[in-house]
């Protein structure tokens, strides 16, 4: 069976499920990498991170804060190089999605999410 990724490219469901297996095995350790990877950088952000069951991603994280792009771009690319070093998946792409939240998370009810998608294609 194949997925049908939002920008047209077709990701064959065992490369995602293989994707997702190794990313949920060092779950722990991407958020510990990143964590101190972020703090090297001088970047003060705290970080959620979600292994989807379904769809193209294969990793989402997000922030219950609303960080400027700039901050966000930042945070992308620590992220990708952890995720290239601890699971080794190449350069991936990424899209943010919108999400809303319903409790005090922060006070506008919004937080920022970003999915993490491979660039396998058949």
């Amino acid at each position: 069976m194949e997925t049908q990724a939002p920008d047209g490219m077709v990701i064959a469901d065992d490369i995602l499920e293989t994707q997702r297996a190794r990313v949920l095995a060092e779950l722990d350790e991407i958020a510990r990498t990143t964590k101190k990877a972020l703090g090297e950088a001088e970047i003060s952000i705290s970080l959620f991170f979600m292994v989807p069951s379904t769809g193209t991603a294969i990793l989402t994280y997000g922030t219950a804060s609303d960080p400027d792009e700039e901050l966000w771009d930042s945070v992308r690319s620590v992220v990708t190089s952890v995720l290239q070093e601890i699971v080794d998946l190449g350069s991936p792409n990424f899209r943010d999605v919108a999400c809303a939240t319903t409790g005090p998370i922060v006070d506008s009810g919004t937080a920022t999410l970003t999915q993490v998608e491979p660039i396998h294609s058949r």
